[in-house]
């Protein structure tokens, strides 16, 4: 009776860890695709804010056209979108890499906007002057 109880207890302990390894692989899925989708979105908005800086050179045409760095933005925001969309062959330590590469990309983004905003800044205050727009064309 106590050979059974015991074996009873063991096969129990058994299908209780079995079941907390399930979880721990399901809760790291989870939070691997949690995570996944974070980067998306930062992307996705990066991806927006690019554009919307775009149509703000695209009206304003009194400064360089920089298409050719807004170009290699969008390429670089593909790239990562590339590497987080395969979720099954990604790792955890792979989605923080491109995470680190999503916050270096936005803060180069935020570096040409200030840029380009002091550009447009000056070039209002040239023409307040009476002063035609500095841009590489005039130099």
């Amino acid at each position: 009776m106590t050979l059974a109880i015991s074996i009873a207890a063991i096969l129990i302990s058994l299908a209780s860890f079995a079941f907390g390894l399930y979880q721990y692989r399901s809760n790291q899925k989870v939070s691997l695709l949690s995570k996944i989708n974070e980067i998306l979105k930062q992307g996705y908005i990066l991806r927006k804010s690019v554009q919307d800086l775009r149509d703000k050179i695209d009206v304003t045409d009194d400064i360089d056209s920089y298409e050719n760095e807004l170009d290699m933005f969008n390429s670089f925001i593909e790239n990562i979108f590339s590497a987080a969309l395969n979720p099954e062959k990604v790792t955890m330590e792979e989605v923080y890499k491109v995470e680190r590469s999503l916050i270096e990309l936005e803060l180069s983004f935020s570096l040409l906007v200030k840029q380009i905003n002091i550009a447009i800044e000056f070039n209002n205050e040239l023409k307040a002057a009476g002063h035609p727009p500095l841009t590489t064309k005039t130099l």
